[in-house]
């Protein structure tokens, strides 16, 4: 299953319309509507599926869904997650959800109530955006179907463009079009047919305490879970990895192996000059655990084929700004024969904590161990001392000179609009951090944007670090066990590494970036000029864009050219 869709009309819902507006996505299946007065509920439906759809004579429910585990139970794949999920919410509502190991959009009517719930995984890696005009109401899996059905313009939100321009995260319920709202990850929204709204979170990571233990029994704990998110989220189907050569892929590839999946692993490989090479690490790993390995060479210049892919594979004008290297990977897990691709995600904030941990130390008093993490930080991982102290320093300011200081952090000057500024308190505690990370993670766009990037190649993306599973054994760390000692990542290099951990090396991409920039600049002038769309348009500042052959403003520039080319697309 690869989506889901519908529409909520008091005055009648129009099932015919809401199946014509999900065939602009067809690439995700056949869609197949359920109508019933004032709704209509759609999944997609590819050949030898069956349809992600439970009724009963009081709700009707549709789900994007994989459930691995409910209360820490394995669920077998041939149980269907959608029927899980309706239970669940019959049973105990939303907040149920919180038991539910798995990936998920869903939707369910209330006949009875009159009241439609929607809901996501906690991280949000199903995607699901609603749009609603008047008492009309829709829901999809892609913002195109919500502009089909006229619930949304398809104007472009300024405020996003502009801080998407201006290289800044991401992420809450904003999209890249003014009348679309994302679900959040973790989150319930519902809405009924008076067209009130109401919300709330059902994923609750302060709720798992941090344990006081050894580090052999975070481990072997830590283990077992990794282990069995990865073999769920395969399931016996042939299986890609995207592997780079830091430890959190690394630890899924082998995950893999122990789970006895043999998969194909995809690096991606540069120019040797650029000094960006994952290639050794990556290769020797994967053969060790006995996988295939494949290298991926990353493109070096942006080329008409990418610039005509992109808006369809992005979806968004809010896109991948190093989409060559996307779509090349895309290329190579479909090549391989992949009908499930996973990656690494979420292994930094949950297995490494910031250097914010040393004053969690301090605080105590543990002037030795303080030290011996900064020493870590400095030495072993990427936060020399000036890092180490200036965070610590930091978390110490009050809100109103953070503020300051953030409003001061000047854009591009090519970028027009306000772009928003975070004046928030920043975490004062290593485990704050996690958990705000982990919150915000429900509203990050990146993992929307791999999904829909497979989809388009019918194979479904996973990351089984970011299971349930795996999160709870994660915060139930104490901070010891999360900063680099005796090595970076303890827990994860000794549950699952071992000898390998001292191999691993992440490279900086800053060069290839570089590249790209400079090709574009050269090969495409219209993209990056002041009678470009972008300037035309009011979303860049045409008296000022000349700036981005600057050398200064390095990659800057590359965000410009996804919204640029999602503007001609458009047009």
């Amino acid at each position: 299953m690869s989506g889901i869709f519908g529409l909520v009309d008091p005055a009648g819902a129009d099932g015919r319309a809401l199946a014509s507006a999900a065939r602009r996505t067809r690439f995700r299946g056949e869609p197949l509507v359920w109508t019933d007065g004032p709704v209509a509920l759609g999944v997609y439906v590819r050949d030898g599926d069956a349809a992600s759809l439970a009724r009963s004579e009081r709700a009707f429910t549709v789900a994007d869904a994989r459930v691995d585990a409910v209360s820490g139970v394995p669920v077998p794949r041939s149980r269907a997650g959608v029927w899980l999920l309706d239970s669940i919410l019959s049973r105990e509502g939303p907040e149920g959800l919180a038991g539910v190991a798995g990936d998920f959009a869903l939707a369910r009517w209330d006949a009875e109530q009159g009241r439609l719930t929607l809901s996501r995984d906690a991280f949000g890696l199903r995607p699901l955006v609603w749009a609603r005009r008047g008492r009309r109401m829709g829901f999809a899996s892609d913002p195109e179907i919500l502009v089909c059905l006229g619930l949304a313009s398809g104007e472009l939100d300024r405020r996003a463009v502009a801080g998407y321009l201006a290289l800044r995260e991401l992420g809450g319920e904003r999209t890249g079009f003014e009348e679309v709202r994302r679900v959040l990850g973790g989150r319930w929204l519902s809405l009924d047919l008076e067209g009130r709204v109401g919300e709330g979170r059902w994923f609750r990571p302060e709720d798992v305490a941090a344990e006081r233990r050894s580090a052999e029994e975070a481990a072997e704990e830590l283990a077992a879970a990794v282990i069995s998110a990865t073999r769920s989220r395969v399931s016996d189907r042939p299986a890609a990895l995207l592997l780079s050569g830091g430890r959190d892929s690394g630890s899924v590839a082998v995950a893999m192996a122990r789970a006895g999946v043999r998969a194909t692993c995809l690096t991606q490989t540069f120019d040797p000059a650029l000094g960006c090479s994952e290639e050794e690490p990556a290769r020797r790993l994967a053969e060790a655990m006995g996988h295939r390995w494949v290298a991926v060479p990353a493109p070096d210049r942006i080329t008409k084929a990418h610039l005509a892919a992109l808006p369809t594979a992005s979806g968004t004008p809010l896109g991948f700004p190093a989409f060559p290297q996307a779509l090349s990977l895309r290329e190579a897990v479909a090549s391989a024969g992949a009908e499930v691709v996973l990656d690494g995600e979420g292994g930094e904030p949950l297995f490494a904590a910031s250097p914010v941990a040393v004053l969690d130390f301090l605080r105590k008093g543990r002037l030795s161990a303080a030290a011996a993490a900064a020493r870590g930080f400095h030495r072993r991982w990427i936060y020399p001392y000036p890092v180490v102290a200036k965070a610590v320093v930091r978390a110490l300011l009050p809100a109103p000179l953070l503020g300051a200081r953030e409003r001061l952090r000047r854009p591009p000057p090519w970028v027009a609009g306000m772009v928003q500024t975070d004046a928030n308190q920043p975490p004062r505690s290593a485990r704050a951090e996690l958990i705000g990370a982990l919150l915000e993670a429900g509203g990050c766009p990146v993992a929307e944007l791999w999904e829909r990037l497979f989809a388009e190649a019918g194979v479904e993306y996973a990351s089984p670090l970011l299971d349930t599973r795996v999160v709870r054994s994660a915060l139930s760390l104490p901070v010891e066990l999360r900063v680099p000692v005796p090595s970076p990542k303890p827990v994860l290099a000794r549950a699952l590494l071992g000898g390998f951990d001292a191999t691993r090396r992440k490279a900086r991409f800053t060069p290839y970036y570089l590249r790209l920039t400079a090709f574009v600049r050269g090969d495409f002038p219209e993209l990056l000029g002041a009678e470009a769309l972008s300037a035309r348009r009011g979303y860049a500042l045409g008296d000022r864009i000349a700036a981005v052959a600057e050398a200064r403003w390095g990659p800057a520039p590359l965000p410009l050219v996804s919204l640029e080319t999602w503007l001609r697309h458009t047009a």
